[in-house]
């Protein structure tokens, strides 16, 4: 991780001007997910007409989430160099250009290579955001921030579906990438013209080129596995099999030089902290659970239940809107109770509502997909914040 940056010696907004950079800082998070789940129920429309299947339509997903994790390890370094608002502000104009590119795209691979653009510019929005936040919301008004924050993150997966299948029943598909260009541009502009000044003194921090390169191969490895794999056979494919082996030996290669680099990309001494770390393994398995589910079930209903891509979103709608409403809930009541004992009955509630979602069959009703989703967003509501309160924890690296 790269060094701390300094803590900016401007008064924070107040006023307009806070409610303004309030809204423009939270909408970048807002928009960076909404990306994320507006596609979900258009993959088999644009599968179709790039002529895909679905299974090599959910690239358009998969791409943009790796790109988006990845960008995230660098956003300390370029923070460091250009400052928090700076570096938002440049982010949200590539992430405004390459959605442009991903609405005029031609064939596949173009839309996969440009979603690999966007998400790699998505992932410094999502890292800053809270950050320019918290430097304006001081003190006794931090807790507005983290509402601010959450109710865009939430209000994101409930137009998210909905939008996403409207534009690909009545208008086309590339509009749900296009719609981001003008949202990027004025933000943008907000974000340079309100915070820019409150950015301390840049520094220059050395880069980790060998493991940024190292974790660059060993991920995108991975991720071939994964979306390949079901395609090629799995092992009895030795394409698949030489890509593993490249994953698991880039993993070594990226641990071991980590724990020795002096400015390491991704400082891996964190994981030292063990509530640090069972917070992140108990968050890479959840969020592998849910968010795969929110992948699947619109692809399931669109290719197996005959349903639209509108249907699709107005039935997963349902589970964002609880999840809205519950998670600043359930967020202000954790400093008054255990997060353990949440995230456990959360846990045990999101299994319950799985389980019963494994029997459904062709002949399952609306009625009984709604109310499976308003259950998933309420064991979500749950379990989500009580999990990332187990990152909240002071860290000796």
């Amino acid at each position: 991780m790269s060094e701390p940056h300094p803590t900016s010696s401007h008064l924070p907004l107040t006023g307009f001007k806070l409610f303004t950079a309030a809204l423009f800082s939270a909408g970048a998070t807002f928009l960076v997910i909404l990306d994320t789940t507006i596609a979900h129920v258009s993959i088999p429309t644009i599968a179709a007409d790039l002529g895909a299947s679905p299974n090599e339509g959910t690239w358009v997903v998969t791409s943009y989430a790796v790109a988006d994790a990845i960008s995230v390890c660098f956003t300390g370094w370029l923070a460091s160099r250009l400052g928090p608002a700076r570096t938002m502000a440049l982010a949200m104009v590539g992430f405004g250009l390459a959605s442009a590119m991903c609405g005029l795209s031609t064939s596949l691979a173009m839309l996969v290579f440009f979603r690999v653009v966007q998400g790699a510019f998505g992932g410094p929005l999502i890292a800053l955001s809270p950050v320019l936040l918290l430097n304006n919301f001081r003190d006794e008004k931090r807790p507005i921030a983290f509402a601010i924050w959450g109710a865009t993150s939430n209000a994101a997966p409930i137009l998210g579906p909905t939008v996403g299948g409207f534009i690909c029943d009545h208008w086309s598909w590339p509009w749900i990438f296009l719609i981001n260009v003008p949202l990027a541009l004025v933000m943008s502009v907000g974000i340079w013209r309100l915070l820019r000044h409150q950015d301390p003194a840049s520094l220059r921090p050395p880069v980790d080129v060998v493991g940024i390169v190292i974790m660059i191969t060993w991920i995108g490895a991975t991720q071939f596995v994964f979306d390949r794999g079901l395609d090629l056979d799995w092992f009895g494919s030795k394409l698949i099999v030489g890509t593993t082996i490249l994953a698991v030996i880039g993993l070594a290669a990226f641990v071991i030089w980590e724990l020795t680099e002096e400015h390491p990309v991704l400082n891996l001494r964190i994981f030292r902290n063990r509530t640090f770390t069972a917070g992140c393994i108990s968050m890479f398995f959840i969020s592998c659970v849910f968010y795969g589910s929110l992948l699947v079930s619109p692809l399931w209903l669109q290719t197996n239940m005959g349903y639209t891509a509108a249907w699709a979103g107005v039935v997963a709608a349902p589970m964002g809107l609880v999840m809205f409403v519950l998670t600043p809930i359930v967020a202000s009541l954790i400093n008054r109770t255990d997060p353990r004992f949440l995230m456990t009955a959360g846990l045990i509630s999101m299994s319950l509502v799985f389980f019963w979602r494994g029997h459904f069959a062709s002949n399952v009703t609306i009625e009984m997909v709604i109310v499976a989703n308003l259950a998933l967003g309420l064991a979500a509501s749950i379990t989500l914040p009580a999990v990332n309160d187990l990152h909240d924890v002071p860290v000796e690296a």
